[in-house]
């Protein structure tokens, strides 16, 4: 018997597999963004819009190296399990035009008609400590404002478990509550947001996290951080909500 070790194979089918998970994510339709990239660094959301005048290539720049790609299917993979239908897309109206989303499901409705809520599902390698990331309460917030709720049910599955324990799987459910007052105060914002994403210069640097540049740890670096583009640097260091507890 002899065994061969084939990588160009092993490279072909993430190839095969990016191909195919790029498309079925392309927003389509009229939007003219998503809810998700105005949680994101805005920066980022910009230069992707003006590629064409800076000479880059989105091809190139969005390439995802071979861990990441298996990361990533792993995650698609548990969120069919537990999430099996396919994401509902929703759309939130405003005078520069539709900022759409996608919902990974709804919470169940009763027989009095009670229920729909938004549900976000999130699979992460980072590690669980008890804190929710703000761009998670962003988005969040985001499919209420486009399905006129006021919580949203955000379920995380932590791939490497907690930290202080062994490396194992974990999933952590939690509803986020909004008042109608947090809910309107975040429309406003959302709404400078898109306007910064939209306008002919490049938004403040106090529109992105400091991590979303790329870190001294990580392999990955933000693709528009480079000479003639955007330099990068310190940004904001806490996000739009708050949490008030019980």
């Amino acid at each position: 018997m002899r065994i061969v070790e084939r990588p160009d194979v092993a490279s072909e089918l993430l190839s095969d597999w990016e191909v195919r998970d790029r498309a079925a994510y392309q927003s389509g339709g009229n939007a003219v963004a998503s809810i998700k990239e105005l949680t994101l660094c805005l920066r980022a959301a910009w230069f992707k819009r003006k590629a064409g005048e800076y000479g880059i290539d989105l091809t190139v720049l969005d390439k995802r190296d071979d861990t990441s790609k298996l990361k990533i299917m792993t995650g698609v993979a548990v969120e069919a399990q537990l999430f099996p239908d396919p994401d509902q897309r929703v759309e939130w109206n405003t005078p520069l035009g539709i900022v759409s989303g996608r919902m990974d499901a709804t919470t169940p409705i009763n027989s009095e008609g009670q229920g729909g809520e938004p549900v976000e599902n999130k699979v992460t390698w980072s590690k669980e400590g008890g804190e929710v990331s703000p761009q998670y309460c962003e988005q969040a917030a985001g499919y209420c404002l486009a399905t006129g709720k006021t919580w949203c049910r955000l379920v995380i599955e932590h791939m490497a478990g907690s930290w202080g324990y062994k490396v194992a799987p974990k999933i952590v459910v939690r509803d986020l509550i909004f008042t109608e007052q947090e809910l309107d105060q975040f429309s406003q914002e959302m709404f400078r947001r898109l306007t910064a994403v939209l306008g002919d210069s490049p938004p403040s640097m106090a529109d992105h996290f400091t991590w979303e540049c790329g870190t001294a740890k990580s392999a990955w670096q933000c693709p528009y951080k480079q000479p003639g583009v955007c330099a990068g640097g310190p940004g904001k260091t806490f996000g739009f909500f708050v949490d008030k507890g019980l």
